[in-house]
């Protein structure tokens, strides 16, 4: 049962390079336009509250009260946050000020601000980003429904979100390894930063109105299989099945 773990994170890995991915690349991609710190944090801030979310929003919902569309729109509101402070960084270094008079924060460096932003950051569009579930993530989420503290279900869970992570990762290392070849890019960092909040904003509005679950739909209707369900080899082989029906009882 625990070799489910590497196929999940396979699965994830594969994942990460499918149309299920498309919602968050903006946001991923758009990351890769500053320090590599900043990378780090979108994506370990995703990656760990799509998890968390992922293997405890039953017992969530139960013990807060709360809706998944709360959840939802209070994720849409953080976005909404992040990228007006990167829109209105001037007025945002005000604000900021305002606060310390009344609360000193501790001091960090450009290194650890831009880690701590980019965790934030991913951490808001993880409570909403959902990819297409594949049938041992499905096993898994259905399981922890009854059972949130099953162990091999947390591990697996986690190899699938390390794996979507790895996946994101290289893409956007990719994506800033172009972005360094073109000069523009390093002149106007300042404009680049005005851009990438405005990529956050259209990735808020875009879950708001529902597009992005849209955008999964049709692409899981019109593209090829073999790329839209990338490693589905894998989580629907029979040994898989078998082990998947042991793990649910």
């Amino acid at each position: 049962m625990f070799l489910l773990i590497p196929i999940a994170f396979v699965a994830g890995l594969l994942t990460a390079f499918t149309p299920c991915a498309l919602p968050v690349l903006p946001v991923v991609l758009g990351s890769s336009t500053d320090s590599r710190n900043k990378i780090k944090g979108v994506i370990l801030g995703l990656v760990m509250v799509f998890v968390l979310l992922s293997l405890t929003l039953a017992s969530l919902v139960q013990l807060l009260g709360l809706s998944v569309s709360t959840i939802r729109w209070l994720s849409i509101g953080l976005l909404l946050v992040m990228g007006g402070m990167m829109i209105f960084d001037k007025l945002w270094i005000q604000i900021q000020a305002q606060i310390e008079r009344v609360w000193h924060p501790p001091t960090w460096g450009k290194d650890r601000s831009d880690f701590v932003g980019g965790l934030l950051l991913g951490g808001s569009l993880g409570m909403v980003w959902t990819p297409c579930v594949g049938p041992v993530v499905g096993a898994v989420t259905a399981l922890t429904a009854s059972s949130p503290f099953s162990l091999i279900s947390w591990l697996i869970m986690l190899g699938y979100g390390g794996g979507i992570g790895l996946g994101l990762y290289l893409i956007a290392l990719g994506g800033q390894k172009a972005g360094q070849k073109l000069s523009l890019i390093k002149q106007h960092n300042q404009r680049m930063r005005l851009i990438f909040g405005l990529i956050v904003w259209l990735t808020a509005a875009m879950i708001a109105l529902g597009w992005d679950t849209r955008l999964q739909a049709w692409t899981l209707q019109h593209l090829p299989a073999a790329w839209t369900q990338a490693g589905g080899f894998l989580q629907n082989s029979q040994w898989v099945i078998q082990q998947l029906d042991k793990l649910t009882n």
